[in-house]
């Protein structure tokens, strides 16, 4: 961790500096929803959970 201008930056070991991403666009990335078959069903906003993400929210409920 670093402090620069009263500002706080993680930054890995190489040095490179890494932004937060949204969950949705982590989500999106590692093909967890698909929102394209979810609106084919039921409309728009909504999607389907894939892979590991349904395995745990299954495990949850």
């Amino acid at each position: 961790m670093r402090l620069a201008n009263n500002k706080l930056r993680l930054l890995n070991p190489a040095g490179f500096i890494y932004g937060a991403k949204d969950h949705l666009d982590y989500a999106v990335s590692r093909g967890w929803v698909d929102f394209e078959r979810g609106a084919k069903v039921a409309g728009a906003k909504f999607y389907y959970l894939k892979g590991d993400l349904a395995l745990l929210e299954n495990a949850e409920s």
